[in-house]
């Protein structure tokens, strides 16, 4: 792997904000993001006609009237100049942004298309209220589409703010994903001061029901080999950059997904920065099951990069 982490620079920082006291905690940490990297802090407030995305006790079958959208969005901009002045007095650069659209998702993701952005970043729940396990839908919409990485705040069970994590850990697989989230990963330990760990998780081999374990091949015999090479692997990939802090490495067993979030609970992971695809596929609809299973259960942060950059460059 190439040592390309100056290409992972984050220059402007996207945070959507729905006024909500989540999406307020993730404006404070992008904020904190913004002035660590020097990045310009865009705010994005999505406005939308249908649906209960437009107030809590508004749900119109038909657009309302314009007028109506229009005191909306006066108010929804006087809103967004007092989360910038905020922020301002500390002079960091601001610019709001009052948008129309369909879905909250598709104005955050076309926005962040349009103007180039380096990092979105996002409130594990906004004011939409239905909890899938810990990560709402817009959220994880964001995520599936992005063209750019998305810090996921997580603020339940009083977990470590990202932007003052320690330890962040990065799961691999060998894929070129994963390798360019240690690349991120880096550069966010440079930045924070914060320790590296570099997990793989050897999945225990399942055998299918119909088949007696003693019809099928022994894989189990071979898993101290596997785990071996593994850790030369680990070793070899945490070596191979001249830049930011060592990584130490880590080989654990079981269900990946499971194996991440154990690690990042027992070495006190604030966190977590991973691929949205390893060696499973690439489809940018679509989360891989262990990053899908991971944002859902996690209290750490997640900072996800797109497998879709790995061929970018």
């Amino acid at each position: 792997m190439s040592d390309r982490i100056g290409h992972a620079k984050i220059e402007t920082i996207l945070v959507p904000t729905d006024f909500s006291e989540a999406s307020r905690a993730a404006v404070d940490e992008a904020a904190s993001w913004a002035r660590m990297f020097g990045a310009h802090l865009h705010l994005l407030h999505a406005m939308v006609p249908f649906g209960p995305f437009l107030e809590p006790n508004i749900s119109p079958a038909v657009p309302p009237p314009e007028s109506m959208l229009e005191a909306i969005e006066e108010d929804a901009r006087l809103r967004l100049g007092q989360l910038a002045e905020s922020i301002t007095a500390s002079k960091l650069p601001v610019e709001t942004h009052c948008l129309r659209g369909s879905a909250p998702a598709e104005v955050i993701v076309a926005f962040a298309e349009k103007h180039g952005i380096g990092l979105v970043v996002m409130s594990s729940h906004g004011r939409r209220g239905v909890r899938r396990l810990l990560i709402g839908s817009v959220t994880e919409e964001v995520i599936r589409r992005s063209p750019c990485p998305v810090l996921v705040e997580r603020r339940d069970g009083g977990a470590t703010r990202s932007s003052a994590a320690k330890r962040i850990v990065v799961p691999v697989d060998f894929s070129e994903a994963s390798a360019q989230s240690l690349e991120r990963a880096r550069l966010l330990a440079s930045t924070l001061g914060a320790e590296i760990d570099l997990l793989t998780v050897i999945q225990d081999p399942i055998y299918p029901a119909p088949y007696g374990a003693g019809e099928m091949p022994a894989l189990v015999d071979h898993l101290p080999e596997i785990e071996g090479r593994a850790r030369r692997e680990l070793d070899s990939l945490a070596g191979q950059s001249t830049s930011g802090p060592v990584a130490r490495t880590f080989v654990r067993r079981g269900d990946p997904a499971l194996e991440i979030l154990a690690h990042a609970r027992d070495r006190d992971c604030g966190l977590i920065v991973i691929s949205t695809h390893g060696t499973s596929g690439l489809s940018r609809l679509l989360l891989g099951s262990v990053t899908e299973k991971v944002l859902r259960r996690t209290t750490s942060a997640v900072f996800v990069v797109p497998a879709a950059i790995a061929f970018k460059d």
